[in-house]
Formats: structure tokens, C-alpha cells, sequence
């Protein structure tokens, strides 16, 4: 694909290609249009011609395999303490291609450098998409959540009415142009080239702003619990390709510990799908800006040590008497995970 504002899909990070019995159907059920095949045997995502590029099934994918190719962006300014985004069917200063291509993420990150006003006129959202407007809503409903959290003022909505495009000149053109020019994104938002990036920016300014909360949930993250049935065997550390989730091993005091990084962590649960014991647990409801904000892993489990009975190598002290890899050679149902 070489057009502005389509969608492409990176197979290998969807759930469905690394766990087959998995079955995700989450972008195909948010799709209006049915647009969204997977194909049942080998879990493969493709988009058909009827794909209006609306964009919900980006935002909905766990795994962040579906991503916009050269997604087209507007001017957003900050005009006293106030950043008003449109969409292009309502010709004004500062507008997305739609509202709802904007992610909780990107809305997070604004809403921390400027009062954030949705305009929206919901009769042009519902000739263009029916289902635009109430994804919006859950969308906002969830970002609004989380600046809670962090006592900032919440993105609210504007309804506006569209208005009627006028006839200018060259010269008047001109001047409009150098305008954009002036009030480019790049005032507001640097360049990136997939909206996920967004994460990335609104993480730093968390651990600028907010290194010393404590005792405060962060619900656009992810955190992992540890149930006490975890053997440190390393299944969901090899699973994880954000490498989200490590294995620290204290040899001198026998001791292991299986940390996790929340910066990282996308979500997807593929560890919890593929732990052998079903120890692990990933929600939101773990997720804490303290760990955010320093940029500071978080302990999930913590076991002795003892020593594999066939290799010697140091491994969690419990039912099984044998490390992970020892366990693989001998279960065929590790061998298909890895």
C-alpha cells in the first residue's frame, strides 16, 4: 500500500498467529463495515475493499498488529489553554482526519499539555459512521478515568454544527496556507509514524510530571499479578515479545524474583494464555503510576531457589524438581510453544 490513511496489519504480532486456539475477534467484531476477515486456520487478519478506514480496529487490537500506513495529520493548536479538535468534515483551524482515529494514549498526552475540547457534530458522524459517535464516548470515558487519577482536567465535548465551506481567493489562500504552516502539529504533537508512538510520549511525561506518585493506578497500563502457584519456569517470559517480563535470579541468596515492566507491557495477555500453571494474571487493576513514572519495574512473584535434579541449574523451589528446560524436552505440549 503506498496511499495515505490505510490500514495494514503486522501478522506475526497478532494473537491469533502466536496462539492459535486463541481465536481473537476483537477488531472483526468492532468492524461496522464486516470489513475484517480471519481466516480460522492459520488466524491470519485481511481487510477487505469495503474498509472505510475508520480506524476502530486499531484501536481495539491487544497486540498492536493493525497500524495506519502514513496516517494524514492536521494542524492542532494551543489557543489559550485550550486545544479544540475537529474532524475535516468541520472546516476549522484545528481538526483529525476523525475523532475517533485519535487513541486514549494521543488524548492522554494532550490532556496533560492543554484543556482538550472534542467537537463534534453527531449528525455528521452519523451519516459518515453510526458507530463512530459511541466509540468516541468509551474511548473519552476511559481517558477521562485516568486523568482522574492524576487530577487533570478531563477532555469534555464541544457540539458543533458544520459550517458552510466559503469561496476564497488566491491571495486569501496563500495566507491560509502560511497560517497552517505556522500553527503545524508540531507545536502540539512531534511526528510520528504509527499513533502507538503516542504511548511512548505520553510515558515520558508521566515520569516527568508524576516520578514521585505513589499508591495511584494508571488503567490506560497494564500490570501483572503473580499467584502463588508460579514456579519462575519461564514460560511467560519467552512468550512476551515486548519483552515486558524478566527472571531475576539472586544466586548467593537463592533466591529468584519475576519482574515486570508496565512501560512495555501492551497487554495482550499472550503470558497468561500460554503459563503452563495459569500463575499469572495482566489488568489494568495491577497497573501503578508510581512504577510508570520511574520507569521502575514491579515484582510479581518471588521463590526460593533449589537445583535441577537432572542439570543442576538454580530453579524455584517447588512441586517440580526439574528446570524449564529439562520439563521441555520431556512435555510435548511445551515443545509446540516454543
Amino acid at each position: 500500500m503506498s496511499g495515505a490513511n490505510e490500514i495494514l496489519v503486522e501478522q506475526l504480532l497478532c494473537v491469533n498467529q502466536r496462539v492459535c486456539s486463541q481465536n481473537c475477534t476483537k477488531c472483526q467484531a468492532v468492524c461496522p463495515q464486516n470489513a475484517i476477515e480471519i481466516n480460522p486456520k492459520t488466524g491470519s487478519v485481511t481487510l477487505s475493499s469495503a474498509c472505510t478506514h475508520c480506524g476502530l480496529c486499531i484501536i481495539e487490537c491487544p497486540a498492536q498488529a493493525i497500524y495506519w500506513h502514513n496516517l494524514m495529520r492536521y494542524p492542532l493548536k494551543i489557543n489559550e489553554g485550550k486545544i479544540e479538535i475537529f474532524c475535516t468534515e468541520i472546516k476549522c483551524d484545528g481538526y483529525a482526519s476523525c475523532l475517533a482515529n485519535l487513541n486514549e494514549y494521543e488524548l492522554s498526552y494532550l490532556a496533560l499539555k492543554a484543556e482538550v475540547i472534542l467537537c463534534i457534530d453527531q449528525a455528521v458522524c452519523m451519516q459518515c459512521n453510526p458507530t463512530i459517535v459511541e466509540h468516541i464516548h468509551k474511548v473519552v470515558e476511559r481517558v477521562n478515568q485516568f486523568l482522574a487519577n492524576l487530577d487533570v482536567r478531563p477532555i469534555r465535548f464541544s457540539v458543533q454544527q458544520k459550517k458552510i465551506a466559503e469561496q476564497i481567493n488566491r491571495r486569501e489562500l496563500f495566507s491560509f496556507v502560511f497560517t497552517k504552516l505556522k500553527q503545524s502539529i508540531f507545536e502540539v504533537l512531534p511526528a510520528v509514524e504509527k499513533p502507538s508512538e503516542y504511548r511512548s510520549l505520553l510515558i515520558t511525561e508521566l515520569q516527568q510530571r508524576f516520578a514521585e506518585a505513589k499508591g495511584t493506578a494508571a488503567p490506560l497500563f497494564s500490570g501483572a499479578k503473580g499467584l502463588a502457584n508460579c514456579t519462575l519456569c519461564g514460560t511467560c517470559v519467552r512468550s512476551c515479545r515486548n519483552k515486558a517480563l524478566h527472571i531475576v535470579i539472586e544466586q548467593e541468596e537463592k533466591r529468584g524474583e519475576l519482574q515486570h515492566n508496565q512501560t512495555v507491557c501492551t497487554g495482550c495477555g499472550i503470558c497468561s494464555i500460554l503459563c503452563l500453571e495459569k500463575a499469572i494474571e495482566i489488568s489494568t487493576e495491577s497497573s501503578s503510576l508510581e512504577s510508570i513514572g520511574k520507569n521502575k519495574p514491579t515484582l510479581v512473584r518471588e521463590r526460593s531457589l533449589s537445583n535441577c535434579k537432572i542439570c543442576g541449574i538454580a530453579i524455584a523451589e517447588s512441586t517440580q524438581s526439574i528446570c524449564q528446560d529439562c520439563r521441555r524436552k520431556q512435555n510435548k505440549k511445551m515443545q509446540d510453544i516454543y
